[in-house]
């Protein structure tokens, strides 16, 4: 009965005629006897036959509800004299038992288009056949196809479930069922989503931009009836019915009229027509929400249309276009009716944002509506144009791109990357990355650039060139690559903020480093000169260790250098020459950590690549810096050497290609090793180059290793076209990394053999910049030393003793190329005083080599002096000034001299022997010897190796030591010439064995030798710590002989109470560790004390044991060297101006603060003393990053 009734071709219309009769329909399909009667099947039928002819029965009836409701909707609700439709529980149900009739995925529908091949599928309750599965599916979707027209089908939970099923957390039960029924001509998603707007629109977004393209279309077309009317035609009925044909050529009319397909009437250009769905509506619900934007997330919504722009489907772009259109409007009209409320908001200007994008849209229907695929890219940029002026005039800038980048990746239908791209530019445009004016990043910018910068990584490797679509209107640079200049002449302050940015990023990005790197040369193309000023900042001294150090920490630091070594890897061969003013710190940096010889690796960088210091690539660094050698070199080339010459083309094309070995192959390498090893042995500082000269390069110090001082100067050589006064500085930015890094103990060194192999700058105010930090050296040194125990020397203390060392390397080498201009001694006396602190060292417990640097430094000095006496003169005359801080009176160079001339060291001693023949060509003067006894101290000190090198003949040495004491006897003592008569004997080979004897009686018998015993016992001290055993000895010989020719004198007794208790100790408490000279000896000094006395019966022996019994060596004097060297190094700005000093332009720190820019420094080579130590103010809290102040004019070496 039901099958028949239902296929009654008069059914439908019975039933819309009579609305009493469509109730008891309603309520008989909805009844439990007819719904669980389908179940259990009836007489002569089957269950599956029952089933479906209740389907049919469900369907017959909806479509008669709709037909009676149609008909009527326009006249007045008291005509109804029933409600004819479903309820919301009624259609539930009906819902529930038609999804259950048939099961699900269904045989027969290609459900696996939709990508459901592992959906969990429900069976029906009934066994049905294949032909009955799908003609129950069909009727019971297009019931629920007009159910859904009433109002909600779905349960709370089922609510849910879709909601799950569209955000991907379920498996699609629902979704697939709907996008199937769709096929099958019902459409369910529109009016899904016209009664559940606030809790599917946003998934039904979200979706559209991630499903397949069949799937996409049926959400998007859903979505689109919610916002626009339909431009295509009505689906033409498929029932066999003539008067469904009727009804529907009447809507065809009507929709014709409604679009104004021949565009006869005058529109406004901000009308908003009704959407489709509120078009088609028929029933009054409560909860029916479509054309509400803010619903649906009104910038993912508008987001997504403006990507669809491209879709080359004509109803996809035109609905995409259209959907933008009213977002627009309606956002406007919200915004500028709630701007009315507020005094002083400026509605005259929203109000034209708006009128402009309508006009625009105006223009553009046309285009959009065509039926073409042709890509609309330039029409497409103008739409996202004025969307962006009209967002940005209402503040909606912000809330645009959180959606943006919450957004998957584009569909590739879309237009892709590229298209993302292009219209996300116009919008970047908009954004300010600081604010109020203010030159630092504002947190709301720095998290823009990192989100931009996320969204650029999206992009394939193949396509990332279409990422500078969006950072060339950020940085206000236009498609021709021409950037917007300030009112200061300079770039935006988002340049600057992109740049900071990139110093960060770049270093850690790994595989995104071509993201960078675009960037990075799309600022540099525009603003050349300032991007290669803040690209070069984070490789300068200033910034590693200098006063823009004091804002970064260390992972900052290492982070920047390496990013922007990376980005100048590729920049230096685009445009070399905005870097040519910044290619000393560039070289500077890249040759103080090229790759080194694994026995002298950076310490820091080594603990820092263990701990993994903000990815710092060091592995990395290496081939980059070989790479920024590389690529400098040639184009320095072609820019200054159009026709170089044989000798240069020939050692640059050779220099190229052992740094491509050192990239490729790793087999290059610097052996620092040994020149830094160098720096602590006086005398063999200077190595390979010195002159001036370059070493052969390709000779190998080690395996894979060359000469670092080679390849600094063939670099320089190379290169030094490039820039004027490359060489010179280059070493000023080299002296700033040799004075300042104390906190790399390895790039210091390395900085101070760079420089004692470039030479420059050489004047005053680098002498008084390297002055200074030895005495802070010596102050670091003395600390230690106090805190060392034992005698046992600590690293610390080692790393500071060998710091000290490089920097009077380079003291002395600053000396040599001072002299080659004037006369050093002259200029500078305080270099003799620095000489002469560094030879009373010895004496203060400090390391001899410190000794050996003061005695090559004053040998150099009275070398190159003209007048010696007149350099002792400036010496005499500069007492006061520059010795006032010795803790006992200055008594002459000689006495300082003891510790070399009794030294072990045969070249130590030899180059003292030498400086005391040269001061024997000075007149006799207080700064040689104080009191006239430059002949007594220097006869006492000298009579051992005297007697070891005379006889017939003596060595060459020891003439022109004996001839230097020749020179001046006659004048400086009494009894003079009885020593002259040994002496010349002794030129003659004539008593050597008797010499010992003969100076001891000439030093009793004609010097008054009692009251100078301080001479004998000082040298004695001396010996007993620098000289062998053997000297020693023989100073106790001379001792005893001292006494016996004294006759126990009792002031001699006492002068010499020190040795005989030394003496007396040897003898009467041997050790097998004492030497047997100096055992004899003591037992000879014991001897002639004890004969004395017996002989002379005089009392005075007692006086020999005032000394001190422990037997002690030298006593150490506490000399402050420290203080005396700050005290030469603040008095020596006044001697005198020095050649000046070349200096490179300072490019400015991106910093992190806001600071004021740093005053220009002094520059080295200048008159004016250089400043005192700066201490860089504690980083900030907080990280924010600011523009940095113009560079200064120059770059010097600064001072402590």
């Amino acid at each position: 009965f039901l099958r028949i009734l239902s296929e009654c071709d008069g059914f439908v219309g019975a039933l819309v005629s009579d609305h009493e009769l469509l109730a008891l329909y309603e309520t008989i399909t909805t009844s439990n006897d007819v719904l669980g009667y389908g179940w259990d099947g009836g007489v002569n039928c089957t269950p599956g036959s029952t089933v479906l002819n209740i389907c049919i029965l469900i369907d017959k009836v909806a479509t008669s509800i709709l037909k009676a409701n149609y008909l009527n909707s326009g006249e007045r609700e008291s005509q109804f004299t029933v409600c004819a439709r479903y309820d919301k529980e009624q259609r539930q149900v009906l819902y529930k038992w038609l999804r259950s009739c048939h099961s699900w995925p269904a045989r027969g529908v290609e459900y696996d288009m939709f990508g459901w091949e592992n959906m969990p599928g429900a069976l029906s309750k009934m066994r049905l056949s294949s032909a009955e599965e799908k003609a129950c599916f069909r009727y019971a979707s297009r019931a629920v196809g007009k159910m859904v027209q009433m109002g909600t089908v779905l349960s709370d939970n089922g609510l849910k479930q879709v909601k799950e099923e569209l955000l991907m957390d379920r498996p699609p039960f629902h979704i697939s069922w709907f996008l199937a029924s769709g096929e099958s001509g019902s459409e369910v998603f529109p009016w899904l989503l016209a009664y559940h707007t606030k809790e599917l629109g946003l998934p039904f977004v979200q979706r559209s931009c991630v499903t397949g393209r069949d799937e996409m279309k049926w959400l998007f077309n859903a979505i689109a009836d919610q916002l626009i009317p339909s431009y295509t035609l009505p689906k033409p009925p498929a029932t066999s019915v003539t008067e469904d044909s009727t009804f529907y050529y009447r809507d065809v009319g009507e929709w014709g009229v409604k679009r104004d397909l021949g565009s006869m009437k005058k529109r406004q250009l901000t009308d908003i027509e009704m959407s489709a769905v509120a078009e088609a509506r028929v029933f009054q619900e409560a909860d029916f929400t479509c054309a509400n934007c803010e619903a649906m997330g009104e910038m993912e919504l508008l987001f997504m249309s403006l990507s669809a722009l491209r879709d080359p489907d004509v109803v996809i772009r035109n609905r995409a276009f259209l959907m933008t259109r009213m977002n627009v409007l309606t956002l406007m009209d919200r915004e500028i009716g709630m701007a009315r409320e507020v005094e002083g908001s400026k509605i005259d200007f929203m109000t034209a944002m708006k009128m402009d994008f309508a006009k625009v849209m105006n223009g553009h229907f046309m285009a959009f509506s065509a039926e073409s695929s042709a890509v609309l890219d330039e029409e497409g940029v103008e739409v996202c144009a004025s969307v962006a002026d009209c967002l940005n005039s209402v503040g909606k800038i912000p809330n645009f791109f959180k959606a943006v980048f919450e957004a998957d990746e584009p569909r590739s239908e879309w237009g892709g990357f590229h298209w993302r791209a292009m219209l996300l530019g116009p919008f970047c445009g908009k954004i300010g990355l600081t604010e109020d004016g203010k030159e630092e990043l504002s947190e709301t910018g720095e998290t823009f650039v990192n989100n931009l910068f996320e969204l650029s990584c999206q992009v394939p490797v193949e396509y990332n060139a279409v990422c500078v679509y969006m950072w060339k209107p950020l940085m206000r640079i236009d498609a021709k690559g021409v950037g917007e200049v300030g009112d200061d002449g300079g770039a935006n302050p988002n340049v600057h903020a992109v740049v900071s940015f990139l110093l960060y990023v770049t270093a850690k990005s790994g595989k995104d480093m071509n993201v960078c790197q675009q960037i990075a040369l799309v600022c540099y193309k525009a603003f050349p000169q300032q991007c290669a000023s803040w690209f070069t900042f984070p490789l300068t001294f200033e910034m590693q260790y200098g006063e823009a150090s004091g804002v970064y920490d260390d992972n900052d630091r290492a982070l920047q250098a390496t990013s922007v070594v990376i980005l100048l890897s590729g920049l230096c061969k685009t445009d070399l020459i905005p870097l040519l003013p910044f290619l000393p710190s560039i070289l500077c940096f890249a040759l103080l950590k090229f790759p080194t010889a694994t026995r002298f690796i950076e310490s820091g960088d080594e603990s820092a690549a263990s701990k993994g210091v903000a990815s710092v690539q060091f592995n990395t660094i290496p081939t980059l810096l070989v790479n920024i050698l590389s690529g400098l070199q040639p184009l320095a080339l072609k820019e200054s050497r159009p026709e170089p010459g044989d000798d240069i083309t020939l050692r640059t094309n050779k220099l190229i290609a052992l740094l491509q070995a050192a990239k490729e192959h790793k087999h290059m390498v610097l052996d620092w090793g040994s020149s830094v090893a160098a720096l602590s042995k006086p005398g063999e500082n200077l190595g390979s180059g010195a002159s001036g000269e370059v070493g052969e390069l390709c000779v190998a110090r080690s395996f894979g290793a060359v000469d670092p001082k080679s390849f600094v100067l063939e670099v320089l050589t190379c290169l030094e076209d490039g820039v004027v006064d490359l060489k010179a500085k280059t070493g000023q930015e080299v002296l700033n990394w040799a004075l300042h890094c104390n906190d790399s103990h390895a790039t210091t060194l390395k900085a101070h053999v760079m420089y004692s192999c470039i030479g420059t700058p050489a004047g005053i105010g680098t002498l008084n910049a390297l002055t200074k930090e030895v005495a802070f050296l010596f102050g670091k040194l003395e600390e230690a030393m106090d805190q060392s125990f034992g005698g046992v020397k600590s690293t610390a203390q080692f790393n500071t003793q060998n710091k000290c060392f490089a920097a009077l390397n380079s003291l002395y080498r600053l000396t040599v190329e001072m002299g080659k201009k004037v006369e050093v001694g002259s200029v500078s006396p305080s270099l003799v005083w620095i000489a002469l602190t560094l030879l009373r060292s010895a004496k203060s417990g400090y390391d001899l080599r410190f000794f050996e640097y003061g005695l090559q430094l004053l040998n150099k000095l009275l070398v190159d002096t003209k007048s010696i006496d007149l350099l002792f003169e400036n010496v005499k005359s500069t007492r006061d000034k520059y010795g006032a801080l010795w803790d006992e009176s200055y008594s002459g160079v000689v006495p300082l001299l003891v510790p070399g001339l009794l030294s072990k060291d045969k070249q130590v001693a030899a180059d003292t022997r030498s400086l005391l023949v040269n001061l024997g060509k000075a007149k006799s003067s207080d700064e040689i010897c104080a009191n006239g006894m430059r002949f007594v101290e220097v006869l006492t000190v000298l009579t051992p190796f005297l007697v070891k090198n005379g006889g017939s003949p003596p060595t060459v040495e020891s003439v022109a030591v004996c001839r230097s004491l020749l020179s001046g006897s006659g004048s400086d003592f009494v009894g003079g010439s009885d020593v002259a008569t040994l002496l010349e004997a002794y030129l003659e080979g004539v008593g050597v064995e008797d010499m010992y004897q003969s100076v001891a009686d000439w030093l009793v018998g004609s010097c008054d030798f009692a009251g100078s015993t301080d001479v004998l016992v000082t040298a004695f001290k001396v010996a007993t710590v620098y000289g062998t055993s053997d000297t020693v000895a023989s100073l106790l010989h001379l001792a005893a002989l001292i006494i016996t020719a004294g006759r126990l004198d009792a002031e001699l007794c006492a002068g010499l109470s020190n040795i005989v208790t030394y003496a007396t100790k040897k003898v009467f408490e041997r050790l097998a560790t004492t030497p047997k000279p100096v055992y004899e000896a003591s037992l000879e000094v014991v001897q002639a004390a004890a004969s004395s006395f017996s002989y002379t019966g005089s009392g005075n022996f007692p006086n020999l044991s005032r000394g001190d019994r422990s037997g002690s060596s030298m006593e150490v004097l506490k000399t402050d060297a420290s203080a005396v060297f700050g005290q030469i190094g603040e008095l020596q700005g006044a001697e005198g101006a020095g050649a000046p000093g070349g200096g490179q332009p300072r490019p400015p720190p991106p910093k992190k603060v806001a600071a004021p820019p740093p005053a220009p420094k002094a520059a080295m080579d200048k008159s004016e003393p250089s400043k005192a130590r700066v201490v860089p103010p504690p980083p900030p809290t907080k990280k924010v990053v600011a523009k940095p102040p113009p560079p200064p004019a120059k770059v010097e070496a600064k001072s402590r």
